[in-house]
């Protein structure tokens, strides 16, 4: 009786790695025969895009709206920080970088999305040192482009 056990126990065993191994392998033909879709094509993309089809230098604002956004501008090619929550972890590259731009141009361009300019400017100040709420320009309802600039 107990050799018997041991036999079904086996072949149970055998079969579910089979099986195991069959499904992993249904599971990855399937993933890579499906469409690839472009990262600009998801949600969380388009919604980043609803806020401006401009890329910015600087972001600020709504958690869950910044980061696509900031990600969204890495992806085309441009050169991006985000300020929002977590982004005192790139601070010495942001302070860098906008130091250059200010020698360079003078001012530096903020997207505030789904926050006052006021609390945008709050996180701005939080990382940045030494620069100066510029201009402020409502682009829709929901977000302001804002200038940086260096202080008098």
């Amino acid at each position: 009786m107990a050799c018997l056990a041991s036999i079904v126990i086996y072949q149970s065993g055998k079969w579910t790695g089979i099986s195991r191994g069959t499904g992993a392998a249904i599971a990855l033909i399937s993933f890579l025969w499906s469409p690839v879709v472009p990262l600009r094509d998801y949600r969380l993309f388009q919604e980043a895009r609803s806020h401006s089809e401009d890329h910015y230098a600087l972001y600020a604002g709504q958690y869950w709206q910044v980061w696509p956004a900031v990600l969204r501008s890495l992806i085309a090619g441009h050169q991006s920080f985000g300020l929002a929550g977590r982004g005192e972890a790139n601070k010495a590259n942001v302070r860098a970088f906008v130091a250059q731009q200010l020698d360079e141009k003078g001012t530096v361009r903020m997207l505030c999305i789904e926050e006052s300019p006021e609390q945008c400017a709050l996180q701005a100040f939080g990382i940045l040192v030494g620069v100066a709420f510029g201009e402020v320009r409502e682009i829709s309802s929901s977000s302001h482009e804002i200038d940086l600039k260096a202080p008098p």
